[in-house]
């Protein structure tokens, strides 16, 4: 009876031995080796190819580094956190492009650190948690370096860390997991007390800051120039574990804001914004109301507003204006006609003219100011005089300062046989 023995397949070692390295799985199949330490701090890569078990080298990192993180990012770059060259932990971080083979600093943490962790969220950001990257004072001429709880949030598009809510507790060499939820499972690690290091059995989560809305548009409808429609509001709220801390709410264009929400709104707490609309000019109006704060990744909510100007409330009446019929040559007794502004702007009145201009109706006198403000209302006298027997229709117009839109009337009258 023959036995078979199956073995693994020997792959070829790798160009360069090293340790305290990091290796990411690129979207090509391909595993990217960064850095790490040969005796001291190194910056050379390596890339292995699976499907023929082979090493090549890559692009070296621009700085040389050990207990780095290296995370792979939604568009297929690698970003390298932090590390260590000696004792001495690093802020900086850096950009790898697989289609390019090229390596680039990018911004930098807001605190030095290395054995710490860097979880790609599902926002496209990065939380970058703990690890050695406190300082202390071990003697004369002595600095060292213990766990630190702070955490940063790197925004790829803004090239930017930002500091973000700490850890519970300050931990180093511990593991970050990504789940379902969209929280980060942080456990284990180390810690330090005023006696030595220890060995933590503790884990936490973290929830990147979520606010939700009531409302992603507001629409107002058609409302009068110069006049405040009713209010709307949007109520906002804190779903995630973690304080919102506002840094302004504005709004633009023809919109006003007022609203409840404190400078910082707690986890599970909610706060109401009001918004009104008053028109500036006739036609659609558009505008934002913006809120700017502490989110990671996207520290500015946008709510579309929107509303649609309605020209000056100019009113004639009577509309039409009847004249008596009249003996040709004559003139009838004079009649008024009143112009009203139902609005709550002033209007400008800039003119008034009879169409067509032959004499048959005729403006004899008006008391209307050249402003006539809100709720207020004035005369325009008109004279009938018909030239001969017959049926008369002309148009009384008044021109206000919103000239795209002039207020008429309708003149008649009889001529006698």
């Amino acid at each position: 009876m023959i036995r078979r023995r199956t073995v693994g397949r020997r792959r070829a070692a790798s160009n360069t031995a090293r340790y305290y390295h990091a290796a990411v799985r690129l979207n090509s199949g391909k595993v990217l080796v960064i850095a790490g330490s040969t005796g001291g701090a190194t910056n050379s890569c390596e890339l292995y190819d699976p499907s023929e078990g082979t090493w090549s080298n890559a692009a070296s990192t621009t700085t040389a580094r050990f207990y780095h993180a290296a995370t792979l990012l939604a568009d297929g770059k690698v970003l390298v956190t932090g590390g260590a060259i000696s004792r001495y932990p690093l802020n900086s971080a850096e950009l790898y492009n697989p289609s390019t083979n090229t390596w680039a600093l990018t911004g930098s943490m807001t605190t030095g650190r290395y054995a710490h962790t860097a979880t790609l969220l599902t926002d496209n950001t990065v939380l970058v948690a703990g690890g050695e990257g406190q300082s202390i004072s071990c003697g004369k001429a002595c600095t060292s370096y213990i766990p630190t709880a702070k955490a940063d949030i790197y925004n790829e598009a803004a090239g930017k860390f930002t500091a973000t809510s700490s850890l519970s507790r300050a931990r180093a060499y511990h593991s970050a997991t990504l789940l379902g939820t969209g929280r980060v499972l942080v456990d284990g690690g180390v810690a330090y007390n005023a006696y030595c290091c220890i060995v933590l059995g503790s884990a936490e989560s973290y929830t990147a800051l979520t606010l939700t809305f009531s409302a992603s548009t507001l629409t107002f409808g058609v409302f009068q120039i110069g006049l405040t429609s009713p209010s709307q509001t949007v109520t906002v709220t804190n779903a995630s574990s973690h304080s919102a801390t506002f840094s302004s709410i504005t709004t633009s264009g023809d919109f006003s804001q007022s609203n409840t929400c404190p400078a910082t709104l707690n986890s599970g707490q909610n706060c109401t914004i009001t918004v009104v609309f008053k028109p500036t000019a006739a036609g659609t109006r558009t505008g934002n109301l913006i809120l700017k704060d502490n989110c990671p990744g996207s520290p500015m909510q946008t709510i579309a507003l929107t509303g649609t100007g309605a020209a000056n409330a100019l009113t004639l009446l009577a509309n039409p204006l009847r004249f008596p019929a009249t003996i040709p040559g004559n003139s009838s007794g004079p009649m008024n006609i009143t112009l009203y502004n139902d609005g709550a702007a002033a209007v400008h009145i800039i003119g008034m003219a009879i169409a067509p201009n032959d004499g048959t109706f005729t403006v004899t006198g008006s008391n209307c100011p050249a402003t006539l403000n809100p709720n207020t209302n004035c005369a325009i006298q008109v004279l009938f005089t018909p030239p001969d027997a017959g049926n008369y229709s002309e148009t009384l117009s008044v021109t206000d300062s919103d000239k795209s839109s002039p207020q008429t009337a309708s003149l008649t009258g009889t001529g006698l046989d």
